[in-house]
């Protein structure tokens, strides 16, 4: 819609006019469309900027002279919002040497990235290696903030209670519903200075922190239960956490045997959860047939609302006598409820009775990974190389994104476009909104949505009620972003979180604003808006009626572009 000529022709000459109006105070109005002849294609309208325009076309209501209308409503694209900005509205500069290791292994200039947003989309938190999105903040080391989208303004979340900035990495943050509880990963150097390792240990890894930012206090979740002083587990390391909804618990993965009896010997990754109010650690990896832990290592890790179910991905062969394939599955593990207990697989195929059937990717059997949860824990999104999660698979060797109803043990596509096409191209890492309304991923296909190129990775979201496919990676002209995929993340628009209302956060090495000239990634809020149609209720003669039902049917078609 955005600077876009709108035309409309319709096949009958009872429809005697076309005008239209816009609900933007900052435009002037334009004037109204001579009348239309039969059988013509008559421009409308043309409008370079952000405006709703509301289309009515008439045609004469019979006998008693009334004539009626329908409205069009259509909105333009979304321009994005940045917010890894500084107080004065520019984007940060990086400190060079803000360097911190992620899972892989690798090393890379942070940038600002890995974003959540808060349920009600007014709170982004991210982690960041610059020093001038809040004044004071230190440099050589990456920092998580929160940006409130309400106010415009930024907080430094990874600070303790006496306000000391934290001394090493800090990354892959998670917020609450509210915006009050941020869980991040931290890895401490070995004089921390908020003294979460033991003194003497020079090989410090990974802890679990969440940071209350109504009170400030800091709470460390990730402590040795077999040397109980306070400090970081010493065994192995912890990352990627997930907040509950309503703050209460933490999900991480974590492969040190010191954290909870149940945990296996050995460096393998296992699922746990923390309670913050009462200090319990709970074990999710876990078989409820046998009560073995986990003989395999997770990777990914989903929390619901209340901390009662946790989802998560694992190659191991034990959680399940169903599972023989050896490759990454997607679980629930219940906490509580009349499944208290259970660890249930979702990958799951019910009338053939097995796992969906393994993938092949560069010559390797692949699984399903990067699940996340909704807020009621009753719906599962995740990745899949799989050829039969869903009927006529188009994408072999290559991964979709699927919702799975744990209530009807049914699983849907998700990387489709509009029209239901199935995406010709990798989709990855989905986030679901804890409403279970919206689905966000990134996507390689470039029959989702008009304009993208094969190989490029865009954001994209997909409304699970209307089935509708947006793009939601435009820069603020406009412009459809075409980069090919970076090694971390997407170039266009990576590691996307959705709000309850579609708003969603992604990083992006693009400059989306004309003020992105600092060539790093950096953290952008879109918020899509839906095209939609609306009939008033009223009665038209059959040849007014089928001149509206035309018109409605072409504007639809170019609107939906």
């Amino acid at each position: 819609m955005l600077g876009e000529t709108i035309t409309v022709g319709w096949a009958s000459s009872n429809a005697t006019s076309a005008s239209w109006h816009h609900s933007a105070g900052n435009l002037a109005p334009p004037s109204a469309v001579p009348a239309v002849p039969s059988g013509s294609a008559t421009t409308i309208a043309s409008v370079a900027g952000s405006v709703y325009l509301q289309i009515n076309v008439s045609g004469p209501g019979g006998s008693d002279g009334c004539s009626r209308s329908f409205t069009i409503v259509s909105a333009s694209k979304a321009k994005p919002i940045a917010a890894s900005v500084r107080p004065d509205g520019a984007l940060a500069v990086h400190d060079p040497a803000a360097r911190g290791p992620y899972p892989s292994g690798s090393s890379v200039d942070l940038g600002s990235g890995v974003p959540d947003i808060s349920a009600d989309g007014r709170y982004v938190v991210f982690h960041s290696g610059a020093v001038d999105l809040v004044p004071g903040t230190l440099s050589g080391r990456t920092h998580i903030f929160r940006r409130d989208l309400q106010t415009n303004t930024t907080r430094l979340v990874s600070v303790n209670e006496e306000g000391v900035q934290n001394g090493g990495y800090v990354q892959d943050p998670s917020v609450s519903d509210d915006g009050r509880h941020v869980c991040f990963t931290y890895g401490p150097i070995e004089n921390d200075p908020w003294g979460i390792i033991a003194p003497g240990d020079g090989n410090p890894r990974g802890q679990i922190l969440v940071k209350n930012m109504q009170t400030g206090q800091l709470v460390h979740a990730t402590q040795s239960y077999k040397i109980q002083d306070g400090r970081g587990a010493r065994e192995g390391s912890a990352y990627y956490c997930q907040m509950s909804g309503d703050g209460s618990h933490v999900a991480f993965l974590s492969s040190y045997a010191d954290i909870h009896p149940g945990k296996t010997a050995g460096n393998s990754t296992e699922v746990f959860v923390y309670r913050i109010p009462s200090g319990e650690m709970k074990h999710a990896s876990v078989s409820h047939y046998t009560g073995e832990a986990a003989n395999g290592t997770a990777t990914d890790v989903g929390l619901n609302g209340d901390g009662c179910t946790v989802t998560f991905s694992t190659d191991a062969t034990n959680l399940s006598p169903k599972n023989t394939y050896g490759v990454r599955q997607i679980y629930v593990h219940y906490f509580c409820g009349p499944n208290a207990g259970v660890t249930r697989m979702v990958t799951y195929n019910v009338e053939a009775d097995r796992p969906f059937v393994p993938g092949m990717n560069s010559g390797l059997p692949q699984g399903s990974e990067n699940p996340s949860i909704s807020a009621d824990g009753t719906k599962v999104i995740f990745t899949s190389y799989s050829p039969d999660v869903v009927s006529q698979t188009v994408n072999p060797g290559l991964s979709d994104i699927f919702v799975a109803d744990l209530n009807t043990n049914t699983v849907r596509q998700v990387s489709v476009a509009s029209d239901g096409r199935k995406g010709i191209g990798n989709s990855a890492d989905p986030h679901i909104s804890k409403n279970g309304r919206y689905a966000v991923f990134e996507t390689g296909a470039s029959n989702l949505v008009p304009g993208t190129t094969p190989g490029s990775g865009n954001a994209i979201i997909h409304d699970l009620v209307t089935r509708k496919t947006e793009l939601l990676s435009y820069d603020q002209d406009g412009n459809v972003l075409n980069l090919p995929h970076a090694d971390w993340g997407w170039a266009n628009g990576g590691a996307p979180r959705v709000a309850n209302n579609g708003t969603t956060a992604f990083h992006t090495l693009v400059p989306l604003v004309h003020a992105d000239t600092n060539h790093m990634w950096d953290v952008y809020v879109s918020k899509p808006i839906l095209s939609t149609a609306q009939a008033l209720p009223t009665t038209f003669l059959a040849s007014a009626l089928v001149a509206l039902e035309n018109a409605l049917t072409s504007l639809l078609g170019i609107l939906g572009r």
